[in-house]
Order: C-alpha cells, then structure tokens, then sequence
C-alpha cells in the first residue's frame, strides 16, 4: 500500500505579518500540490499529523475551497488533532469536524480507534492524548501530534521527546509525527518515524526551511522524499525586521526593568513561545530578561 505523508499543514487565509505574497492563494496552491502528488504517486492514503487547519474557524469562502479540492481528487486524508485544530483545547465544533463531514474521504482518528486499510492498522494520537499500543498482526501505523525532536529547538527547550527513544519505546513500523516545524527522520531496524514539517513558512527563520512530503510502501518499506515548491522573495524586506527587532527590544527592556515576574506571566510567555514556534535567538533573549 503506498501512502502519502505530510506534516503540519495549517491551513489558513490569514496573511502572516512577514508575508507579502497572497498567503491563502499561496496555501490553496500547496495542499493542490499535496493532493495532486498523492493522485499521480497512485497513493491509497494520506497520512496527517494533526495541525491540518491553523485555526479551529475559518470563513464560509476559504472553508469551501478545501472541500472543493479535497472532493476533487477523493484521495482519504487520515489526521489527528493538533493544537491549532482544537477550540479552547476541545474537540467539536471545529474547521477539522466540519471537513469530516463535508468530505467523505476525510476522517479524524479518535483515540483508542484503530482504522483497516488493506494490510495496515492505523491509529492516532491527538495532542496531550495518551499514545495506544500498536495492533498486533499488521503493519502498524501511528498518527501523532506531539513534540518529538533529534535534538533541541532550543536551549531551553522542554515538553519533548526524541525521536530515537521514541522509536524504541513504541513498536509501530510506522509513525507519522506532527508538532515540531522541522523536517527529518529516524529509524529503528526496519521502523521509521517522519516528521516531514510545516507545509508553509510563516515567519522569516523559515526562510530556509524546505517544505516536503513522502511517499511510503508499507510492502517494501521503501520511500522517497518530495519537495514542495516554495515560493521566492515572499518576505518582508530586512528594514521591517529591524522594526520588529526594536520593538522586541523594548519588550525584554521593559521586562528588565520589572522588579517581580508572576509565575503565571511566565507560563503564559513560555506557552506562547512552544505553541508559536519562537525561535531560540528570541527565546533565549527573553529567558535571560526574565531571570538575569
């Protein structure tokens, strides 16, 4: 059986503030890619770690035109939730619910279900959700939304697992990650994890990451790699980041000149930080305002 494998897609209509291109013509184009790979690789499935929208709402509009293409190509999509995918961290009521009914190839994996598709067993993990034993006599597949790293974002980086250990602890033959932005794999003898990464750059320390998607044999357990295309000079110019820099500047100055930090202000920005994916230049800026 081949399969498709993708990371965080965050689908969106919202323009990022360091964007100039048009960001949903540019996201509409991108899952047109995804899906159009996935017809012409003869792949049965795509497999989705969760962070499919980039918000639990979108408008009527931008909702219609994922149907659309989804229900043109009727390729089944298989996911999870991700964070980005819930609403106040609750499931229902949601851009990802309502694509489930929209589009009959399209299906969310609870936890503790376990999906058959031909010689495989398919289960998921949604985010902060407990990871379920494998099923035994199939090739087993896991879809999961959680922090998995080679190695640290970030210096100060917590709330993550890697990637080699969690190979060895969870006996799947396949594992599909989603969470962390990055794009790499590992192996475990003949278990492979990927964690193909953010479909989209949003931010200007994406400038360099390069999008991809997999194509997997679960018969043959072979692969290849396939780059989405990216787009060029999408970003806002040098001068608008020094702007920015400033601004940041003044932030970490004001926290400075704080004679006390709540707790809860800290967890609150430490939160902010892991679910937003700051970089660890700023992280560690803000680490060293905070507590030197």
């Amino acid at each position: 059986m081949r399969c498709l494998i993708v990371g965080d897609l965050h689908l969106t209509e919202k323009q990022p503030e360091n964007r100039i291109d048009n960001f949903e013509e540019t996201v509409i184009q991108k899952f047109e890619f995804i899906l159009r790979t996935a017809y012409n690789e003869e792949c049965e499935m795509i497999l989705s770690p969760g962070d499919f929208t980039d918000s639990p709402t979108a408008s009527w509009r931008f909702f219609n035109r994922i149907v659309l293409a989804q229900n043109l190509y009727n390729i089944p999509i298989y996911t999870v939730y991700g964070q980005h995918d819930l609403k106040y961290r609750n499931k229902g009521n949601t851009f990802l619910d309502a694509l489930s009914y929209s589009c009959k190839s399209f299906e969310i994996l609870y936890s503790g279900d376990y999906l058959a598709k031909n010689e495989a067993s398919i289960c998921g993990a949604s985010y902060n959700e407990e990871i379920p034993d494998p099923f035994s006599g199939e090739f087993k597949i896991l879809l999961i939304h959680k922090m998995i790293v080679e190695d640290k974002l970030w210096a100060a980086q917590e709330d993550y697992e890697y990637s080699a250990h969690f190979l060895r602890k969870h006996k799947f033959d396949l594992i599909v990650s989603g969470d962390n932005h990055k794009s790499f794999m590992a192996t475990s003898g003949n278990r492979f994890l990927f964690n193909c990464g953010s479909m989209t750059r949003m931010r200007t320390d994406q400038a360099d990451h390069q999008p991809i998607c997999i194509v997997f044999d679960t018969k043959d357990r072979s692969y290849k790699e396939i780059p989405i295309p990216i787009e060029k000079d999408v970003f806002k110019s040098k001068e608008f980041e020094k702007e920015l820099n400033v601004e940041l500047t003044s932030f970490i100055e004001g926290l400075k000149e704080q004679e006390e930090v709540g707790l809860d202000f800290v967890n609150d920005l430490d939160s902010y930080c892991k679910a937003n994916n700051i970089g660890e230049e700023i992280t560690n800026e803000i680490d060293e305002a905070m507590h030197g």
